[in-house]
């Protein structure tokens, strides 16, 4: 009984810690345009994660991720991306500067 609390209180702190390291490397491989279409701040929310440990991870899992959706897990400049909606914007209006 004397090593029962120890443990749980070990328990609890790695699984704190695997929820805070995990949701960083989530929250910042998801693309902008994902989180621009979710309408929230990707800056903001990985500094929360950041600042507030384990439990802005278990912030980020049970609030922001399901709001995100099914987003791939890809950085930014990974080659072969599908281009967000604002760089297909963009794209648009350079064709329409050109005429």
């Amino acid at each position: 009984m004397d090593t029962l609390i120890p443990l749980l209180l070990l328990a609890f702190v790695l699984c704190m810690l695997a929820a805070y390291v995990s949701a960083i490397i989530s929250a910042v491989r998801i693309d902008q345009g994902v989180w621009q279409a979710a309408v929230r701040n990707k800056g903001v929310t990985v500094a929360l994660i950041v600042f507030t440990g384990g439990f802005g991870g278990l912030y980020y899992w049970l609030r922001v991720r399901p709001e995100l959706g099914e987003a791939p897990l890809q950085p930014v400049n990974a080659p072969g991306r599908a281009p967000t909606a604002a760089e297909l914007r963009a794209i648009e209006a350079s064709k329409h500067i050109g005429r």
